[in-house]
């Protein structure tokens, strides 16, 4: 959040409240935008998952398919084959 903050010209505490006079936190955005991030990488069948996952911020794969499957209800492969299919 900080550097966020910086970047915008504004304290963290400024930051903070905009974004909840928006209804939302720096948590929700920073997850959504990792998960649009992983959804076009994962569009690129060259990359592996472990790739996928260190780019959004995961220690590992394992814990990215854990995190992907709670979140699409589907194993990484299913989701991947839907994101290429444009079904998602």
């Amino acid at each position: 959040r900080k550097y966020v903050a910086r970047e915008l010209a504004m304290s963290v505490a400024t930051l903070s409240r905009r974004l909840a006079e928006e209804g939302t936190s720096f948590r929700t955005v920073r997850e959504e935008v990792a998960w649009n991030l992983a959804d076009a990488l994962l569009t690129n069948p060259a990359l592996k998952l472990e790739a996928v996952a260190r780019s959004v911020g995961f220690n590992d794969a394992a814990a990215f398919c854990r995190a992907l499957k709670r979140r699409s209800g589907c194993a990484p492969s299913e989701y991947r084959r839907r994101l290429l299919a444009g079904l998602r």
